[in-house]
C-alpha cells in the first residue's frame, strides 16, 4: 500500500467538518481506523463502519462539504472487497481525503475466518466513544487493526503501526476469546518481537484451528474470498492509459515525482516503458493484479518514433508540462469510470 502525505492540514480540517455534518444528520456511523495520530493528523484513509443503506446519504453530505472546502472532484466505486470507496480530491490536485465505507460483514473477513456477525456489526456501527468530532468504535478499531492483522498473518504491521501488547476492549473480549481461544495471549501478553520469533507459523495454526471448529462458516468465508477475487479482476481492474512520446525518457526521468503525486490522490500509478509494441502483453501482465486499496492506473509509455529531443531541448521544456499532462489524463480517465453519480448506491 502507498503512503499519502498525511500532514496537509486541509485533509484533517475537511474530515472534521464532514464528521460535524454527519453528526447533525443523526445517522449511525463509527470510524474504526485512521485516527491513531489524531489530532496531529489523520491516516492514509478513514475506515467507517456504516449500514449499506446509509452510504448514499453520508457520501452526498461528504461531497457537499468537500465542495465547500476546495475538494470538488469525487471518485466513487464499489470495491469487491465488500465496501464503498469515496475519494475527495482537492481542486489543485495536491491532496485527497479517502473514505472507506465498511458496510458489509464480508469486508471484515480474515481469510477462512468469518469475523463479523450482524449483531456485532450493528453494535460497532453505533459506536462506543468519541474522539474530537468523530464518533468511533473502540471495539471496531480492535477488530480492524489488531484482530484482523493477527488472523491475516500480517505480523510486520505490529512493529510499524499497532504496538503490542494491547488491552482488549471489554465489549470485544467474549468474541475475541471465541475466535482465538488460547492464542489470545499473543495480543495481550507478547511484544511484536516475541510474536515474530516464537510463532513464525501462527497464521496457519489459527486458521486451521478455526476451520476444524467452524467448517460451515469457513466454507462461507473461502467461497466469498474466491468470488471477491474474481469480481475484483473483472470489475475493479487497473485502468490502462497509453501515452506515445517522441522520447519516453522524459517521463521515466520524472516517474518518482509522478508516482509520489499520484499517491497523494489515493492512486497507485505504475509506469511501464515499452519500446516495442510486441512487448505490450509480456510487460503488462506483471502489473494486472486487482487493486488492494488505491485506484490503480497503469501508464504505458510507447516510443512514437519521431526524432528524439536533445538534452538542450529537454531542459527548455516547462517543468510542469509532463506532470500536468499525466495527472490530468489519469484523473479524467478515473472520473469517466468512477463517476460519483454513477457509482453511488
Amino acid at each position: 500500500m502507498g503512503i499519502i502525505d498525511n500532514n496537509d492540514p486541509r485533509r484533517l480540517h475537511l474530515a472534521e467538518e464532514i464528521a460535524n455534518e454527519w453528526n447533525k444528520m443523526g445517522i449511525p456511523y463509527a470510524v474504526v481506523n485512521g485516527l491513531r495520530f489524531y489530532p496531529k493528523e489523520i491516516g492514509r484513509d478513514l475506515d467507517i463502519a456504516v449500514k449499506i443503506q446509509d452510504v448514499k446519504k453520508l457520501s452526498n453530505k461528504a461531497l457537499e462539504v468537500g465542495k465547500a472546502h476546495g475538494f470538488s472532484t469525487a471518485l466513487m466505486r464499489w470495491s469487491h472487497w465488500g465496501l464503498y470507496q469515496l475519494v475527495l480530491l482537492s481542486d489543485d490536485l495536491e491532496c485527497s481525503l479517502p473514505l472507506d465505507f465498511l458496510c458489509t460483514e464480508s469486508v471484515w473477513r480474515a481469510k477462512a475466518i468469518w469475523l463479523m456477525d450482524s449483531n456485532t456489526l450493528e453494535r460497532v456501527i453505533h459506536g462506543d466513544d468519541w474522539l474530537g468530532p468523530f464518533r468511533i468504535s473502540r471495539e471496531g478499531q480492535f477488530y480492524k487493526t489488531y484482530l484482523r492483522t493477527l488472523l491475516c498473518g500480517d505480523i510486520e504491521r505490529f512493529d510499524r503501526e499497532y504496538p503490542l501488547p494491547v488491552e482488549i476492549p471489554i465489549n470485544a473480549t467474549e468474541k475475541v476469546k471465541s475466535i482465538l481461544g488460547n492464542y489470545i495471549n499473543l495480543l495481550t501478553k507478547m511484544t511484536a518481537v516475541d510474536l515474530k520469533s516464537e510463532f513464525p507459523n501462527i497464521l496457519w495454526k489459527m486458521q486451521i484451528n478455526w476451520v476444524l471448529r467452524h467448517p460451515l462458516e469457513s466454507l462461507k468465508s473461502i467461497t466469498v474470498a474466491i468470488k471477491s477475487r474474481i469480481n475484483r479482476h473483472l470489475f475493479n481492474p487497473a485502468e490502462i492509459i497509453v501515452i506515445s512520446a517522441d522520447d519516453i525518457d522524459e517521463y521515466i526521468d520524472r516517474q518518482n515525482e509522478l508516482i509520489s503525486l499520484a499517491k497523494k490522490l489515493f492512486i497507485e500509478l505504475k509506469i511501464v516503458p515499452i519500446k516495442h509494441r510486441m512487448l505490450y502483453f509480456e510487460k503488462l501482465k506483471r502489473y494486472l493484479n486487482p487493486p488492494v486499496s488505491e485506484f490503480v492506473v497503469i501508464l504505458l509509455l510507447t516510443y512514437r518514433g519521431s526524432k528524439r529531443k536533445t538534452q538542450s531541448e529537454k531542459n527548455n521544456m516547462r517543468d510542469n508540462s509532463i506532470k500536468n499532462e499525466v495527472i490530468k489524463t489519469v484523473i479524467s480517465r478515473l472520473i469517466e469510470r468512477y463517476n460519483f453519480d454513477k457509482e453511488i448506491v
